[in-house]
């Protein structure tokens, strides 16, 4: 299959992209190794591009946000073709996946698409929450029941059980 057209065009991320993507992914699996494939994250590649071709953009503001995330994930494949990234070191590795992976996946929350990478930062950020309630006095109005501590650590589980559920939950 090669590529005439400029792939990086709005009309073809919009008409061809499934076709590409999948004859990319091919190509990548039978380059890299499994261990090689797991260190470039790249069966959260796969799921992300997935949900890219089956997105709803009918909705003009989605839709710019969904040709912006093509382009990064054809990036990604084009990086992981043209260059040996069987030895990455771990930095590189992280920084690999900060580029592509966990920038898509930020602006796929209104797919449902959940990572571990967070979860932690807001669970603790509520406990931090009450704990200011409790120093300036407030919490004894509500008995010292660190509610936003529970109301956030509630949230957060419950999104990555439905994320797990639909297949959604990227790796941490």
């Amino acid at each position: 299959m090669t590529l005439q057209r400029n792939y990086y065009t709005n009309q073809f991320l919009d008409e061809d992209f499934e076709d590409t993507v999948l004859y990319k992914e091919k190509q990548v699996k039978e380059k890299y190794n499994e261990k090689s494939l797991k260190d470039l994250y790249f069966d959260d590649a796969v799921k992300i591009n997935k949900a890219l071709v089956s997105e709803d953009t009918t909705n003009r503001y989605y839709r710019g946000i969904n040709r912006e995330n093509k382009r990064l994930m054809l990036e990604y494949l084009d990086k992981c073709l043209k260059e040996d990234l069987s030895n990455l070191p771990y930095k590189e590795k992280i920084e690999f996946k900060g580029t592509y992976i966990s920038e898509v996946t930020s602006k796929l929350g209104h797919l449902g698409f959940r990572s571990k990478d967070f979860s932690p930062f807001f669970i603790v950020a509520g406990l931090a929450l009450d704990l200011l309630l409790i120093v300036f006095g407030i919490a004894k109005y509500y008995y010292y029941i660190p509610i936003f501590f529970i109301w956030i650590t509630y949230k957060q589980i419950k999104g990555l059980i439905k994320a797990k559920k639909e297949g959604k939950l990227l790796r941490w």
